[in-house]
């Protein structure tokens, strides 16, 4: 993908987040192993070009509870993975990304292959991520 169109493609996510219901994200303090995070589905939005990326994570024990501090969308190929943008959702869970086609089209011409990385904030402050599934799709 060529990393004009990448940056373009970057510029044209929206930031707003469609909450399926409210409640504070957490998840365990112990370990990224005990959370998984999974696309459930990419569906079309209401507005022409735009789609909802269909984030679950599912968490262990609560103690403490950390929070979700940023959602990134990757596009996954052979020799290297594509950064295609970073999402800032409010703590609400399960959340469903609202972003433009054009950011998923990561293969133009051949299928995408996209994941997330879910970043949480520990009650310390440090960072840890949780990888999702590869979906694949024409998302364009």
């Amino acid at each position: 993908m060529g990393r004009t169109n990448n940056r373009l493609a970057q510029l044209a996510v929206a930031t707003a987040v469609v909450a399926g219901g409210v409640g504070v994200v957490t998840a365990p303090a112990a370990s990224a192993a005990s959370v998984t995070c999974t696309i459930d589905s990419v569906t079309n939005a209401s507005t022409a070009g735009y789609k909802y990326v269909n984030v679950t994570c599912k968490e262990g024990s609560i103690s403490p509870p950390d929070f979700i501090y940023d959602v990134q969308i990757w596009g996954e190929d052979t020799w290297s993975d594509d950064y295609l943008a970073t999402v800032y959702p409010p703590n609400y869970y399960p959340a469903s990304l609202y972003v433009h086609g054009s950011v998923l089209n990561e293969d133009y011409g051949d299928k995408d292959d996209i994941y997330v990385k879910v970043r949480f904030q520990k009650s310390t402050g440090g960072l840890y991520s949780v990888r999702s599934n590869t979906v694949h799709g024409w998302w364009s």
